[in-house]
């Protein structure tokens, strides 16, 4: 009987012909692998012909071409073994089909034997090992088929079981996950297709959920390119033999699989310490070595679900927490505050807080958003005590549907009064950020309290509006500034349009701009506003005869480059609002003046006011010499004017507040 031969490699530069018949060979090895064809098509038809009792006899390969006289010729080497062309698949049938497939496809023959699968997994380890994670690993073992009068479907059921555990020790010996990819009953019985689950190529894209409130409790795993292929085979040989068949291919050497779900110990860990701070219970688990790759928000995720059964009490979240608050009534007061159209408010004091604590002389306010499933805003008010930040009342506010003017002024106004008449607080400073209903609020409750900004918002305020390149900025009133200071030149302004939106602090109701109490007069506008009012007419003047010192000179710049420089400022689009070697310097000032007091010695005058010109008069010099018309517009309008220097300057009062930023609130409203 005929067997089928290993055709020779073709060994001649630049042969690319395909292996075809005889009349399309192109050179000796061509012709010698077209003539091998033929001879292994013949030996298939005589193996299926003749049955065996042993069906690998069909499938041995016998390496010696020179018995069916294969000319060598210059191209031909010694043939070598290989597998046969891949079967071709039969109809695939599922496993609830109760039906006979009596028909059997080929056989594919592994490179490795083994007794047994522990021999096989044992064989996989040391190899995996040894080339660490990068290696191709094809065996089979036999075992007896213990099916004997069972149906097919229950066969099926059983091979697919084995295959499912045979998968689970592969990931433990390879300390690589593999997922199932198909699984389909065939006629010699089943096959199954795996990836590993850190490939990239199998990666299955995200289905993110447009509610930012359900978070998972697991992270992404990373994914390598390590191109992976795990084929296990179920044969039913006639014997009454099982033969099961793997096939591995694994090309990258990347990090071992561990499971991104919470282990059960650390689960009981987590449900032990349910009233505990989420954070301390991450770092009481992340402490132990084998479970240091668990992230800290899946801790909090777990922990948040597990002690959800102690909080919510409805489905819809605003009535959850108004009933959460009624059941501890003896431990918060629930701050009823007058409703508002399209206003959605819940306050809460803290009662045994807020109590204990008398003269309180400073109190900070702020606000955070985007965390609750309702985008509620969250404000707390925290009360300064022996350098601690201790928290007194909240505020849930939502505005979103009220068309109603200054409705969060109004709602915070009303939230502050609550908690000022319950609790008898009458600070003497209340620190806030930017935000103008918050200060409005604060205001109208204490209108003795020196209301001053947080530092860190300022400077962070002023840093991103001298970093941008825009020329326009707020409306400046020369006239308004020469009758504060006379040092102020009313001629020296921006030649630039004003920009109505470039403003620090305008009310957001759409009230016009806000002007902090002041015992110093305030100049109003002489330009005129109003729908029916016509714009101002500019008329271009012709230039100075003594120009300014220009950017270029302040930088250093001479000769033909001053020349080039003082050519290119003509161009709106070349000059800077504040050039990047003035920023350190400007932020740097604006500090000092924010810290300046008269009971603090300094080079300027011990009154309030004598502080006052004197950061007037730096201001001015650092933008006059420097040749930023529009950043010292952008600074008086915003920061030095009258009515903006009292929120931010500590001067213009008699004491001097303990804090400086609102930091004590930032860390209350941060999570843990």
């Amino acid at each position: 009987m005929l067997e089928p031969l290993q055709p020779p490699e073709c060994n001649q530069k630049g042969c690319k012909r395909p292996i075809a018949s005889l009349q399309r060979a192109s050179c000796q090895y061509h012709l010698d692998a077209a003539r091998l064809r033929a001879h292994n098509a013949r030996a298939k038809r005589q193996a299926a012909s003749k049955p065996h009792s042993d069906p690998l006899i069909s499938s041995n390969i016998i390496n010696d071409a020179s018995k069916i006289g294969l000319g060598g010729g210059s191209g031909a080497t010694e043939p070598t073994p290989t597998q046969p062309r891949k079967r071709k698949r039969v109809e695939s049938k599922s496993l609830d089909e109760n039906k006979h497939l009596s028909k059997r496809t080929k056989w594919l023959v592994p490179k490795s034997w083994f007794n047994s699968q522990e021999e096989l997994l044992k064989a996989l380890r040391v190899d995996y090992g040894m080339k660490k994670g990068v290696l191709v690993f094809d065996a089979a073992y036999t075992t007896p088929d213990g099916s004997g009068k069972d149906s097919m479907e229950k066969r099926n059921e059983n091979d697919l079981n084995s295959i499912h555990i045979l998968a689970q020790s592969i990931w433990e010996y390879t300390r690589r996950r593999w997922t199932l990819k198909y699984q389909e009953v065939v006629g010699y019985g089943v096959q199954t297709k795996w990836y590993c689950s850190q490939d990239c190529d199998h990666r299955r894209p995200t289905q993110k959920n447009n509610d930012e409130s359900k978070h998972r409790d697991r992270e992404s795993m990373e994914t390598y390119e390590c191109r992976s292929k795990l084929s296990i085979r179920v044969y039913h040989q006639d014997d009454n033999m099982r033969r099961v068949h793997i096939h591995l291919e694994h090309y990258a050497n990347h990090p071992q699989y561990y499971d991104i779900d919470l282990p059960p110990a650390a689960l009981e860990i987590v449900q032990k310490y349910q009233w505990a701070n989420p954070a301390h219970v991450a770092q009481q688990i992340r402490s132990q070595k084998e479970w240091q790759h668990i992230k800290t928000y899946q801790i909090r995720h777990v922990w948040r679900k597990l002690s959800e059964k102690n909080w919510r009490l409805n489905e819809d979240q605003l009535v959850s927490a108004h009933a959460l608050l009624k059941k501890h009534v003896g431990d918060v007061d629930l701050l009823e505050i007058e409703s508002i159209e399209g206003v959605i408010t819940l306050g809460f004091g803290l009662k045994h807080i807020a109590s204990a604590l008398k003269n309180v002389v400073e109190i900070g306010m702020d606000a955070t958003y985007n965390t609750n499933a309702k985008d509620l805003e969250l404000y707390v008010v925290m009360a300064e005590h022996d350098n601690r930040g201790i928290p007194i009342a909240y505020l849930f506010l939502s505005t979103a549907t009220s068309i109603e003017n200054l409705k969060r002024k109004n709602a915070l106004e009303a939230f502050l009064r609550l908690i000022c008449d319950k609790y008898g607080l009458k600070p003497r400073f209340v620190h806030t950020d930017k935000d103008v209903a918050e200060i409005r609020a604060a205001q109208a409750v204490w209108p003795d309290a020196k209301h001053q900004l947080c530092q860190w918002h300022q400077q962070r305020a002023v840093k991103t509006r001298v970093m941008m390149r825009k020329l326009a900025t707020t409306r400046y009133n020369a006239r308004r500034a020469n009758s504060a200071y006379q040092f102020i030149d009313p001629a020296w302004k921006p030649r630039v349009k004003s920009d109505p939106n470039d403003n620090e602090g305008d009310d957001v109701d759409g009230n016009g701009p806000y002007v902090a109490s002041s015992a110093s007069q305030v100049i109003p506008s002489t330009q005129p506003t109003g729908p029916n009012v016509l714009p101002k007419i500019r008329l271009m003047l012709p230039p100075r005869l003594d120009p300014l010192p220009s950017q270029a000179t302040i930088m250093g710049l001479d000769g033909d480059e001053e020349e080039a420089a003082v050519d290119e400022e003509e161009s709106k689009d070349e000059r800077q609002f504040c050039p990047e070697p003035f920023r350190k310097p400007l932020l740097a000032m604006i500090h000092r003046h924010a810290n300046a007091h008269p009971l603090i010695p300094g080079d300027h005058a011990p009154t309030a006011e004598g502080v006052r010109e004197w950061a007037v008069r730096k201001a001015y010099n650092f933008c006059r010499d420097n040749e930023l018309p529009e950043l010292w517009a952008y600074l008086w309008e915003n920061w030095y004017r009258s009515g903006r220097w009292e929120l931010w300057a500590r001067a213009p009062c008699s004491e001097i507040p303990r804090l400086r930023t609102t930091m004590i609130c930032e860390s209350q409203l941060s999570p843990p």
